[in-house]
């Protein structure tokens, strides 16, 4: 798509649309669009820029007139680094480990031996249990964030791609031993928010998801307005109407999962467009950062300095238009000190700069006033 010649207008209905995911129809080993399928410049905000250019001042939408936003978002994939039982059961019988061929053999006793172990080895602690450190770094420079939780669908539904664990199975949470569902409600008492965080196969399918909000809005007692889709598996075609129909207000996969940048060429929350332009009603806050993007193999293999590095030009771009940086960082990565080291150098930045915080409905609920 040649975008250079094009106002602001037109460029943005064809951004807003996602006009060039509906044209094209590569994606991924996942399902999904990535930047290297496009030929738009997805590593700066040009949507945002060309606005700039043409009216010659940044946007003023935060309050207190802050230069810029940011959203702290987390998708909950893994409560525990040990199996359930019937994980470990369901493991066995996924794709990914229906290996054939001798010499594939030592693989299967491997991953065999590795189930048993997670399944019935029971410790006294557990490296991933330590939610509480996402939300103390948070609160100790005045932010909040968006939890996104999984909610497990029925086995016809489940894909080899969803989140191994059970929402009975045993967390930890400020030191108190408890369900999953537990932790949920304890994060939602902190003052942080509980969005969705929709299985893999409910991208385009209303029954799958709907199943999941009123699971969830059970837990938390109250409506559940955002979400983000498990490994990004986003179909332009489809999924908004998906989110529309469920009750769903505003959505935050539209990022990469192998790289950074802006997939909208926009930082600003937006409705999402059909293919002729026309409000949908679902409004997307893209996705900027996301911890894996930058450090798996899969994503850019940054190490801790370089990704730094990254993040802070990413900011930059974000408070140059007067936008909203908004970050993915899962919980579970609190084993990995890198990825903390680097949230908590990202959220230190955002507050030396005065940046506006605030979670997902709180920014669905500024963007459709403005």
């Amino acid at each position: 798509m040649k975008w250079d010649n094009l106002n602001y207008d037109e460029l943005k209905n064809k951004c807003h649309s996602h006009e060039i995911e509906r044209s094209i129809n590569w994606r991924d080993q996942w399902g999904n669009w990535e930047a290297s399928f496009g030929d738009l410049p997805y590593d700066f905000p040009f949507l945002d820029n060309l606005r700039l250019l043409e009216e010659g001042k940044k946007r003023s939408v935060w309050p207190n007139d802050a230069p810029f936003a940011i959203c702290l978002t987390h998708d909950i994939d893994s409560i525990t680094s040990s199996n359930h039982p019937k994980i470990a059961l369901n493991n066995l019988s996924k794709k990914k480990y229906l290996k054939t061929g001798s010499s594939k053999l030592m693989l299967q006793y491997s991953i065999l031996k590795q189930q048993i172990k997670k399944t019935f080895v029971t410790e006294k602690t557990d490296q991933f249990w330590q939610f509480e450190k996402w939300i103390e770094v948070e609160q100790k420079h005045g932010f909040k964030s968006t939890f996104f939780s999984f909610i497990r669908p029925s086995n016809e539904a489940l894909s080899e791609f969803d989140c191994d664990y059970f929402p009975d199975d045993i967390t930890r949470f400020r030191g108190i031993e408890m369900t999953g569902i537990d932790l949920i409600k304890e994060i939602d008492k902190t003052g942080c928010e509980i969005g969705l965080h929709g299985s893999y196969n409910s991208f385009n399918n209303i029954k799958i998801l709907k199943s999941q909000k009123d699971r969830l809005e059970q837990i938390v007692g109250k409506e559940v307005v955002s979400s983000r889709q498990h490994y990004l598996h986003y179909d332009i075609n489809y999924t908004p109407n998906v989110h529309k129909e469920v009750g769903l207000k505003i959505d935050s996969t539209l990022g990469f999962n192998k790289s950074i940048g802006f997939r909208a060429g926009t930082c600003f929350p937006y409705q999402i467009l059909n293919e002729k332009y026309e409000a949908t009603g679902v409004w997307q806050i893209p996705q900027i950062i996301m911890d894996l993007s930058l450090f798996s193999n899969n994503g850019l293999e940054l190490n801790l300095d370089l990704a730094i590095e990254r993040c802070i030009r990413t900011m930059d771009q974000v408070e140059k238009v007067g936008g909203c940086l908004t970050l993915n960082f899962h919980p579970e990565h609190i084993a990995l000190p890198h990825y903390f080291a680097l949230y908590s150098n990202i959220l230190e930045e955002a507050k030396h700069r005065n940046a506006f915080n605030g979670s997902t409905a709180d920014f669905y609920n500024l963007s459709k006033g403005a």
